[in-house]
This record gives structure tokens, sequence and C-alpha cells, in this order.
């Protein structure tokens, strides 16, 4: 493909000689491991739908990155695990979306904002490290993340968007901080292994009643004293 080419889905396409010039990065000459130099600060589809580095299992991004562009690594299906700095501030939209095979994911400190899609349909996504320097969760981050199993929300988040948690059948435990105070539609719906949770007494506004659909093993949902707007007790019906 062309230099600054686009695909069916608007997703800008870079040749060979960008991703290892213009990029900055030193790639092994299996093509499994990526190593993005200190001269990169952003990244912007850099392997999405590039075939010489779809056996790309490990990426480690230099410490002066501080942008993950969206859909920058989507659709690397080998890749099993990725190394951020603590230079990084953005995780734009879709930059892991449908990375089948990643495990784990520490998130560092420095992250502030983690876009729209950014993790959607990691199938084999088993935990991630939220830091507390996070203060936006774009709409269905984490959908379809089925492996996943529990997630605390950092302490600054205030809302959790539309489908953040979609289809994650795995989820059992979510930890929701006082400083949320909107839950958007469909956030959780289909968490079938999801048996109980926490509303705090910040939470005004759940979308409807579509947040919590579908959840077939939710039995108890708990809302803290102090809520102004929603209330668990005798069942939901004081």
């Amino acid at each position: 493909f062309a230099p600054g080419a686009y695909d069916a889905n608007n997703v800008m396409l870079a040749s060979w000689d960008e991703l290892v010039n213009d990029y900055g990065l030193d790639i092994s000459s299996d093509y499994t491991a990526i190593t993005a130099k200190t001269s990169a600060t952003s990244m912007y589809s850099v392997l999405n739908n590039n075939q010489k580095l779809s056996a790309t299992t490990k990426i480690v991004i230099g410490n002066s990155v501080t942008t993950i562009g969206n859909y920058a690594f989507c659709n690397c299906n080998n890749l099993v695990s990725i190394t951020m700095p603590n230079t990084l501030t953005s995780i734009k939209n879709g930059a892991f979306q449908e990375c089948k095979s990643l495990i784990s994911v520490e998130i560092p400190e420095s992250v502030t904002t983690i876009g729209n899609f950014a993790f959607q349909t990691c199938v084999g996504l088993k935990s991630i490290l939220l830091p507390d320097t996070l203060t936006s969760l774009g709409l269905a981050a984490f959908s379809g993340c089925i492996e996943l199993i529990s997630i605390e929300i950092p302490r600054n988040i205030t809302s959790l968007g539309m489908g953040i948690f979609n289809g994650c059948t795995g989820l059992e435990s979510v930890v929701i901080p006082d400083s949320v105070v909107s839950i958007g539609s469909q956030a959780f719906y289909d968490c079938d292994s999801l048996t109980s949770i926490t509303i705090p007494k910040s939470v005004t506004s759940v979308k409807d009643g579509y947040t919590f659909g579908a959840c077939d093993s939710l039995v108890s949902i708990k809302v803290e004293d102090g809520n102004t707007v929603y209330d668990s007790r005798d069942n939901c019906n004081a």
C-alpha cells in the first residue's frame, strides 16, 4: 500500500519505510518484537493491517512517547505483552482493539485518558491495572473482554460511559469509587458472571434499564447510604 493510504474503515496505513523510519521502530528479524525508539512521540496505526508484523508478540514503547494514537495496534492478534513508559499520557480510540492474545496490561501512572473502544474485544485480557491519575474512560473501552475477571475504577473517574464493560461475561467483581456520578446505558450489559454490585452515594444517574441488562447472575444491587436519588432498602422498594 502507498504511504498515507487509508483502508475501508478510514484507518491510516503506514508503509514499511514509514514504520521503520518515520515512527522510529526497532523490529526484530522475525517480526515478533518491536521497540519504539525515544524519537517517537506519537503513534498512529503503526501496525494495523501490516501483514509483515502479524507475528508480533511483544511491544516496548520508548520513554519519550506521550500518545498511543487511534487504532495504533488494532488487530495485532498475536500481541501478548505491551510495555508502556511513564511519559505516556493518552491512549486514543481503538488503540488495542481486538488484540485477542493480550493477557494483562498495566497502565502507567502518567496516563490521564483512555479513548473509546481502546481495549474492545481483547478476548484474552484477564487483568488490567488502571491508575488513579485517569480522569476519562471512553465508551465501550473494555467491551467484549470476556476473560476480564475484576476491575477497580480509579478514584478520579466521574462517569462510566455507554457500554464500557458490555459483554464482559467473565466479570465477577467491580469496584466503583464515590467519584462516579453517572453510569451509562449498557455499561454492564451482559455481564453474566456479575452477582453483586455496590452503587456509591455519589451516583445520581443510572442511564436506563439496559445499564445492567442481561446480567443473568446479578442478585444484589446495593446503594450506599446517603444517595439522594437511589435506594436499595427492602429490595429497592423503600
